[in-house]
């Protein structure tokens, strides 16, 4: 799990949301943002397509290991959420294949 400091709030979502720059790459999207002290990830499953809960948690338990594993040691002072809006529990594992692809895009929307 990851620590407390580098999880977002219920209020640091909402903000993120809003003030972040999308990055979308297939069955997910992306909320990217600079960080003043340093980088947050956070995980989110969307309602529509996965309808219990239980699948959610399960998902949501994948993606931040995957993120926490995958991206967060190769990020500088970014925040990051994750929106999963795939319908089967099987495509979230293609998170992992995606982190490479995702870092080229972070780079190029925030240091060009």
């Amino acid at each position: 799990m990851i620590q407390k400091k580098y999880r977002f709030t219920t209020n640091q979502f909402e903000r993120a949301f809003l003030r972040s720059k999308k990055i979308f790459i297939q069955d997910f999207t992306f909320f990217v943002s600079h960080s003043p002290t340093h980088s947050r990830i956070g995980a989110t499953v969307s309602k529509k397509n996965i309808k219990l809960a239980v699948h959610r948690n399960q998902i949501r338990r994948k993606m931040y290991e995957i993120l926490r594993t995958e991206l967060f040691p190769k990020l500088t002072q970014k925040n990051v959420i994750c929106l999963y809006k795939g319908k089967t529990v099987e495509n979230c594992a293609n998170l992992k294949t995606i982190i490479p692809t995702l870092l080229q895009k972070i780079d190029l929307k925030f240091n060009h």
